[in-house]
């Protein structure tokens, strides 16, 4: 990561913001990748070597930087990316939401915490409210709530400030490679209403009505496995964590997995050994 690392966008977005804000962007994208890389890497107790070879923080991107661009191909260009999301208008939807509930294809989503809310997380309980998808539970029987990441009042008070805070969401690949003891977090996004307004002829109460909507953004950062037939899984070595126990169990986890984790199965991990994390993911999605 360094100043001649490439940064691809459409030639327009440089053309639009100007050098010093790309310059802006991509230390920002650095940032998260490196937070992600590390809080992944602790998670998974993953030494560097390991790091380097599965989770995709951009750097080899620069290993093809001089190769002509219609040569490159999945394994060359980053599979960690950021999104700029911008939700100009609350959507019409029957559940009301902006995204309905869905889960990531990462090993961590990283969000810089917006202005204004948004995001909401599901967060399983013995309550009765249900997820309003039937496709992202595997039991029927249960429950939980949305939750909407905020700010604490206390972090409120600091004003502005050099401290940046930053949502941090596991994916399914976190949830595979930590043998379903991360569980992948299921989050939707609901449009934020515009704040009440009186009328009225006279100046005094009057009726109330929504005043203007004020779009939301977002900018999540996905932080993916690598490509290419290199960056292979070798679960003894590569996740001390999971890996460790007798060698006629070596796939036994002082971690127990959680059967209960969405795509997830008992003994999944010992099939994705020796698979690219690409290829491991179909096999999650068969199941």
């Amino acid at each position: 990561k360094n100043d001649d690392d490439p940064l691809l966008l459409p030639m327009e977005v440089g053309d639009l913001v100007g050098t010093r804000s790309l310059r802006d962007a991509k230390k920002g994208m650095s940032t998260l990748l490196d937070i992600g890389t590390q809080i992944t890497s602790a998670v998974l107790d993953m030494d560097s070597v390991s790091a380097g070879k599965l989770i995709d923080d951009g750097t080899h991107v620069q290993d093809q930087a001089g190769s002509e661009s219609q040569g490159l191909v999945a394994s060359d260009v980053s599979n960690s990316y950021q999104r700029l999301i911008r939700y100009l208008k609350p959507q019409q939807s029957s559940d009301g939401t902006a995204f309905q509930a869905h889960v990531d294809s990462t090993f961590l989503t990283l969000i810089p915490m917006p202005e204004l809310p948004g995001l909401e997380v599901w967060c399983p309980s013995i309550g009765n409210t249900s997820i309003g998808d039937e496709n992202l539970v595997n039991s029927q029987s249960k429950g939980g709530e949305w939750v909407r990441p905020a700010l604490d009042s206390s972090f409120k008070q600091e004003g502005t400030s050099n401290h940046a805070y930053v949502i941090a969401m596991a994916g399914e690949f976190l949830q595979l490679t930590s043998n379903g003891q991360v569980p992948t977090c299921i989050h939707r996004v609901i449009p934020p209403k515009a704040s009440p307004v009186s009328v009225s002829p006279n100046g005094l109460n009057g009726e109330q009505r929504h005043g203007k909507y004020k779009p939301r953004v977002s900018a999540p950062m996905f932080l993916r496995p690598r490509r290419g037939e290199e960056a292979l899984l070798n679960v003894g070595e590569d996740l001390k964590l999971v890996g460790r126990g007798s060698q006629a169990q070596p796939f036994a986890s002082e971690r127990s997995c959680d059967e209960d984790a969405l795509y997830f199965e008992k003994g999944l991990l010992e099939e994705c050994d020796s698979m690219n994390l690409w290829s491991a993911h179909e096999i999650m999605m068969r199941k």
